[in-house]
């Protein structure tokens, strides 16, 4: 019992922690409103007195005080008072209750949409602010299920929280009035709904166990179909499709089980609780019928309890979802403090000038799994110059461009920029001046059009000829039905490997890059494709820096300069 008031104490403090202290003047205005709203639930109670004593005055020796409260209010305001007057006044009264009760419904959903609106712009904010390595760590269905899953569902959760604590207050509202009315039938009615609630504080315990696995087994499924989406190439090449949907099934069986299990437990918590409540009230009616209560009090307690009952099943399924919400907040809370653990660096002075040489002295690299890939490497990359940097597969070529990119932060030694250390300059300067072309080139799923303008945006129509023609994809986009602004499909799919490389190399140009990189250009493609690609750089080089990474012999005869890396040290010819 203890450690689940515990823990319970735990995800309220960290919802205001987290949650609440983020938008401290929005709680502080539905406080308000909350206090306003119990005001008028007190008034819609006593306003009911009058009415119940109207009725009951010919069978009654004695007028409530209440009734006398309310005779004396309207006789000062100059109304003559009567079961109409009564009647108005109890409407009256529950149309202020309903209006400030909309009021704050639309206060709490205000809430709620500010929070995903904030959760999400914070998640996105600082993952793509984090260095490479932050990348690296974790899977793409990690960040799937948390942007998918954990942001709706801290929210939704909160939401609950929120709709709880205006539940609450209606509910001492309710409650507390009745006991001054009649002290006897309140506290009769409240030991007996509090021997009836014990049995659910077990559930409570169940459902928080069951809400942490829920989210486990939820997070283990994204990242099985994210995974295997991604191998799906590899997954057909090899024949294992029933290996892949038979893993994938039992994740989603062992996600669903927990689901449903959680789903039960919720329900049955709805279920009996209303009954058991029902009973403690009507037990409390017995025993004031027999002590001879009055009869309009006995009618606003009744009506206080009564009103009591929708909350009380609400109350006990927003508390059970309230367990979902702490795994959900520290998982989403981990990653958005590794994030900014792993924050990229953007201090530094604006890199302006033209650059005219990049040197590597003494770089050392080493990876989280104590893995070396780059021991004391030199080398210099000099202006309108082709660059080959050759070597086996794992040699360290990767880790070379990562760190020319600036994605990754040498181990040891430094990247000078005109004999000016890297670090001392702005990132993101020094990258306006950085294209590259990956070996296995993205494209948006989009028109080709669309690909290009989403690294210069302002394209004018010689630019975009140019491009095209230097880079040799015009022969092939004119022969599209839909030309350049033919769709591409899901990363360039419907393009050959040629052509997904050329337009990625279009796309590199446009801005006029004074460093171009490219990894591994010519690997998987058909000599013609080949041909066009080696024409494209010799056509380029005139005006840009290129560095090929490269382990194709044909290609290395293009450079200038060759360096050759093997384990990780570098030599040069």
């Amino acid at each position: 019992m203890k450690n689940f008031f515990s823990k319970q104490l735990g995800n309220y403090k960290l919802i205001y922690q987290e949650l609440i202290r983020e938008n401290l003047s929005l709680f502080i205005k539905l406080f308000l409103l909350l206090l306003l709203e119990g005001l008028t639930i007190v008034f819609s109670i006593l306003s009911l007195i009058p009415i119940a004593d109207s009725f009951a005055d010919n069978t009654l020796s004695n007028v409530s005080y209440i009734t006398e409260f309310f005779i004396k209010i309207y006789t000062f305001l100059g109304i003559e008072p009567g079961i109409v007057i009564f009647l108005m006044g109890f409407i009256f009264f529950n149309f202020l209750k309903a209006l400030n009760n909309t009021i704050i419904s639309y206060g709490i959903i205000n809430i709620k949409y500010t929070l995903i609106k904030k959760l999400t712009f914070s998640f996105l904010e600082n993952c793509f602010n984090s260095r490479w390595l932050f990348f690296q760590r974790h899977s793409h269905g990690r960040f799937i299920n948390i942007y998918n899953n954990e942001i709706g569902k801290i929210s939704s959760t909160f939401y609950d929280f929120v709709t709880q604590s205006s539940m609450a207050i209606k509910f001492l509202t309710y409650l507390v009035t009745p006991f001054f009315l009649n002290f006897q039938i309140t506290i009769i009615t409240l030991v007996l709904a509090i021997i009836f609630t014990a049995p659910f504080l077990l559930l409570g315990k169940i459902a928080n166990k069951l809400g942490y696995k829920n989210t486990l087994t939820g997070k283990s499924f994204l990242n099985g179909i994210s995974e295997t989406l991604q191998a799906s190439k590899l997954i057909i090449s090899y024949n294992k499709q029933k290996n892949e949907i038979f893993r994938n099934q039992n994740l989603f069986l062992d996600h669903l089980k927990v689901t449903t299990k959680f789903q039960i437990l919720s329900s049955i918590t709805i279920f009996f609780y209303q009954p058991l409540a029902i009973l403690a009230v009507s037990i409390a009616l017995i025993y004031s019928l027999k002590t001879q209560t009055n009869i309009a009090e006995l009618a606003a307690v009744l009506y206080s309890l009564v009103a009591t009952l929708p909350m009380l099943g609400s109350f006990v399924q927003s508390n059970l979802n309230l367990q979902n919400l702490t795994p959900s907040l520290i998982m989403y809370k981990s990653l958005i403090e590794e994030s900014k653990s792993l924050k990229e660096r953007k201090s530094g002075k604006r890199l302006d000038k033209k650059i005219n040489e990049i040197e590597f002295k003494n770089i050392s690299f080493e990876y989280d799994n104590g893995f070396k890939a780059l021991n004391n490497c030199n080398m210099i990359f000099k202006k309108n110059l082709i660059t080959a940097i050759s070597g086996k597969s794992g040699a360290g070529k990767s880790t070379l461009l990562d760190l020319l990119i600036g994605i990754q932060v040498p181990l040891s030694g430094k990247i000078f920029i005109d004999k000016e250390e890297l670090e001392k300059f702005d990132l993101s300067s020094y990258r306006d001046k950085i294209s590259m072309v990956s070996q296995d080139p993205f494209l948006f799923n989009v028109s080709i059009l669309d690909n290009l303008k989403w690294v210069k945006d302002n394209i004018d129509e010689d630019q975009l000829i140019e491009c095209l023609k230097l880079a040799n994809c015009d022969n092939f986009i004119d022969k599209l039905p839909d030309k350049i602004h033919t769709i591409v499909g899901e990363r360039g799919m419907k393009l050959s490997g040629g052509q997904r490389q050329r337009i990625s190399l279009a796309r590199a140009i446009i801005c006029k890059p004074e460093l171009l990189i490219l990894d591994e250009p010519t690997s998987s493609l058909d000599k013609e494709s080949e041909e066009l690609i080696f024409d494209s750089l010799k056509k380029i080089s005139k005006f840009t820096t290129i560095i090929l990474i490269t382990h194709d012999s044909k290609i290395i005869n293009l450079a200038d300069k060759i360096y050759f890396i093997n384990d990780g040290n570098i030599s040069n010819q």
